[in-house]
């Protein structure tokens, strides 16, 4: 979890995707101009059982990230409206999620 990321530095292009608890953003990095993937949480969490389930996703975001499957680039605690909603970057993969290939 210690790639914390500036998010004045993100720059949200669209909407690419929605899951149970978050929706998914193309975003780019102003500094460099890598496009990501940005999967923000998406009404910050209730109780200390949903942040523990972030962290969790977090930890293994990171451990599986490898060249041949996603690149965990970071993440941030607070979305594009300043607010609680944490968000985790990764490889933005164009062609879409690996899930799609897999069915």
């Amino acid at each position: 979890m210690d790639k914390l990321i500036d998010i004045k530095s993100i720059k949200k292009l669209k909407r690419i995707g929605k899951g149970g608890f978050s929706s998914v953003y193309k975003v780019r990095e102003t500094t460099t101009g890598k496009i990501l993937a940005a999967k923000v949480v998406d009404n910050g969490f209730d109780d200390l059982s949903e942040f523990s389930r972030f962290q969790n996703e977090i930890k293994i975001t990171s451990y599986f990230s490898h060249p041949t499957i996603f690149e965990y680039c970071g993440y941030s605690p607070i979305d594009f409206c300043n607010e609680t909603n944490p968000i985790i970057f990764l490889q933005y993969m164009p062609h879409g999620s690996l899930y799609k290939f897999l069915l």
